[in-house]
């Protein structure tokens, strides 16, 4: 599993203190609690991880200034969807739980968080849950990715089957596990054989 090399600070029980990391993102939490139409953490990360997500935009890592152009790209495409008045949203830094925040500081967010935790990866989500957007960090470039999601649908990863809700035999594992999965195509396939083993696959599905 990957190991975040950012800036963020520790507390005295080794685990990364959330207040101070999530200020030096240019973020305060409100303290509220999180709405009625939040959506399963687990789920909204892999509406932006998993296969078939086709991003917005790409930046190339590699590019001059591509975290400038994130940032841009960001203020331009996501903020709008996921901030609008009174300027609260749902945010996964790491792991996969939602803090409900909003902006101290209101521009270069994918930067903040980079210098925070080593990458600018995220989850965000509107507050009625209808607005999702991400930035993920692949092989070689940064995605943004942004989903809109029809009223009353929490469903893992099924957009298309309209009235269909299906289950995530997935759900257990973190953000970092999963991602860990993907890179690992001979894990991938030995988590594939558990599941079958154990009986979560073949998936189930509900109306």
């Amino acid at each position: 599993m990957e190991v975040m090399a950012g800036k963020h600070r520790i507390d005295q029980n080794g685990k990364i203190d959330r207040e101070s990391t999530i200020a030096s993102c240019g973020l305060i939490t409100t303290g509220k609690p999180l709405p009625e139409e939040a959506r399963d953490p687990n789920t909204a990360i892999l509406a932006a991880t998993s296969g078939n997500v086709r991003p917005t935009a790409t930046v190339g890592i590699k590019d001059a200034n591509s975290m400038n152009t994130l940032d841009t790209l960001w203020d331009t495409i996501a903020k709008p969807l996921i901030t609008p008045l009174p300027g609260e949203f749902l945010i996964i830094l790491w792991g996969n739980e939602w803090f409900r925040a909003q902006y101290s500081l209101t521009s270069k967010l994918p930067s903040r968080i980079c210098e925070a935790i080593g990458r600018p990866e995220f989850f965000a989500l509107s507050l009625n849950g209808r607005d999702f957007c991400a930035v993920t960090v692949e092989e070689d470039d940064y995605w943004v990715v942004t989903h809109t999601y029809e009223v009353n649908d929490n469903r893992a990863n099924c957009p298309d089957a309209d009235g269909l809700r299906f289950d995530d035999p997935l759900h257990h594992l973190s953000h970092d596990e999963r991602r860990e999965l993907v890179t690992d195509f001979p894990a991938f396939l030995r988590r594939l054989d558990s599941l079958w083993e154990s009986g979560s696959l073949p998936q189930q599905f509900t109306r």
